[in-house]
């Protein structure tokens, strides 16, 4: 059975961590989550994970260089026999020494289809203000590879989703989040069951 790791923001619900841990709970995702890391105490995904009994552990970054957290962060990783790590609202771009040491083995969902609207600076609510102002009719999520760019590595699945002309920003996002949620589950259902052998391409 995988064991997964789960990075967490500091500010987000942690609704893609819970659909994670439901999924598990339902037998759809045959994995485990070992541990759920985040960077500041009382993060609303932290309890959340808490609350479901798994572990927790806050890593953070203040007062700490890129390359000392990333040490911190590894060792946190790897003590917990990591196999999968999955980021789940987590912001920063992961420290080159952990992209290295789990080549293959790190994935994020991103809510666009990448590469459009994606990069630095793009991030949540931001990318559906993004997808609004474009006109466009189609937008999604997406499950990729992490490498130590933002949004760079290889796109493993995608979903897609209708934009209507008169949908707002917060239409946009909800239709999002929930493709979100069943593609992350998805992914990391066929990973554990050996669907999507790792490493990933």
């Amino acid at each position: 059975m995988l064991r997964l790791g789960v990075l967490v923001g500091a500010k987000g619900r942690g609704s893609n961590l819970m659909a994670i841990l439901n999924a598990i709970a339902a037998g759809t995702i045959p994995g485990q989550v070992a541990v759920v890391i985040g960077s500041l105490k009382g993060a609303p995904a932290l309890e959340a994970a808490a609350l479901a009994g798994v572990e927790t552990v806050v890593v953070g970054t203040v007062n700490r260089t890129d390359d000392e957290y990333g040490e911190v962060l590894l060792r946190a990783i790897t003590k917990r026999d990591v196999d999968l790590i999955v980021l789940a609202g987590y912001m920063r771009r992961l420290p080159d020494m952990v992209t290295t040491n789990y080549a293959g083995r790190i994935i994020n969902i991103h809510p666009s289809l990448l590469p459009a609207f994606g990069g630095h600076g793009m991030y949540g609510r931001k990318v559906h203000e993004a997808v609004r102002a474009s006109g466009i009719a189609e937008t999604g999520c997406t499950v990729h590879v992490v490498d130590n760019e933002y949004d760079h590595g290889a796109v493993v699945a995608q979903r897609r989703v209708d934009v209507s002309p008169d949908d707002s920003v917060d239409d946009i996002a909800a239709r999002v989040l929930g493709a979100e949620h069943s593609l992350l589950v998805d992914v990391i259902s066929d990973i554990c069951s050996g669907l999507r052998p790792l490493p990933l391409a």
